[in-house]
């Protein structure tokens, strides 16, 4: 009984985003990368929140207070967001130079995965936060009620909960960042006041008789959520789709008669054609390009630091 309560608790909250990771992010390996230094960055500003927090509890049991407190924690993520969005435009810079300079094009799609990197770092945090930290109490002999909340188990709240906010944080931000990057103001305002909404339909958990309607609204919020960042997806790789011809053209011809100039089809696994990462990789007789990985990473985290020098001799 404890065992099936624990990995049903488990599957219900937590596997939905492996099978994500496992579908769509493992198969790029930048994006890969990526979205553990996003989860590590969610993670210092999640522990700078509760470090925050700590001189004010305990919160009065009031739903005001509980609201504040959540409000709060949201202003604070979303100002975060704005160092997301620093490193995100210090990450395009690179790879784009990099694109440019082996021969490959950069596409609006590839950017929307990055984005997406960023999101499932920040999802993953907060799952671990909101109901990784409860899944070890599924594997005892029973299971725990809240007295507003007799339909459904204080676990399956919390697993039901994480769901849907975490569909809703990897969509916020693939919005944002691409919001932020076509500057419409409009976009942008469109995460902090989602976040904040999604924020506080956990309070119906503590209404009577809420929860369900609450988890239902979170969960029906995540799909939304999902829609539309799937429809800007769509929108932009069809775009960029049709473009790819003219951009592979100029690309090929200002590289000297290189050898098939390709798009990098939204950053394909390592190894692939088509992929920038393959390009940089030393080839037969070797080159200075064997490198242009690494020093791209330090260039995107270090925002001081000036175009790698690989690229710096390729004239980009």
């Amino acid at each position: 009984m404890a065992a099936t309560a624990f990995f049903g608790h488990f599957f219900l909250g937590i596997g939905p985003g492996i099978a994500f990771f496992l579908a769509v992010i493992a198969p790029k390996s930048f994006v890969v990368l990526l979205s553990f230094f996003s989860a590590f960055y969610w993670l210092l500003v999640l522990l700078l929140t509760s470090a925050i927090f700590r001189g004010f509890v305990p919160l009065p049991s009031t739903q005001p207070a509980y609201a504040g407190a959540l409000l709060a924690a949201v202003a604070i993520e979303e100002a975060a967001r704005a160092g997301v969005w620093q490193m995100h435009k210090r990450a395009l810079s690179v790879l784009q130079g990099m694109s440019a300079s082996s021969g490959h094009s950069f596409t609006k799609l590839d950017e929307l995965y990055l984005a997406l990197g960023w999101g499932y770092g920040h999802a993953a945090v907060h799952v671990l936060f909101i109901f990784g930290s409860l899944l070890p109490l599924t594997a005892g002999h029973g299971t725990a009620y809240s007295t507003d909340c007799p339909q459904m188990s204080v676990f399956t709240v919390a697993a039901l909960n994480s769901l849907g906010l975490g569909a809703s944080l990897v969509a916020l931000s693939v919005v944002a960042l691409e919001a932020w990057g076509r500057k419409s103001w409009l976009g942008a305002a469109y995460a902090p006041l989602v976040h904040a909404g999604a924020a506080l339909l956990t309070l119906g958990s503590f209404r009577p008789g809420g929860c369900t309607a609450a988890v239902a609204a979170q969960l029906a919020l995540g799909l939304v959520n999902t829609w539309y960042a799937a429809s800007i997806a769509w929108k932009q790789g069809g775009s960029s789709s049709s473009t790819g011809g003219g951009s592979t053209a100029r690309h090929s011809h200002s590289s000297g008669g290189s050898a098939g100039a390709q798009p990098l089809g939204a950053l394909p696994g390592d190894g692939s054609s088509g992929s920038w990462m393959a390009a940089a990789a030393p080839h037969g007789g070797g080159g200075s390009s064997g490198g242009a990985g690494r020093e791209a990473s330090a260039a995107i985290v270090s925002p001081r630091a000036g175009p790698p020098p690989s690229l710096r001799s390729r004239g980009a």
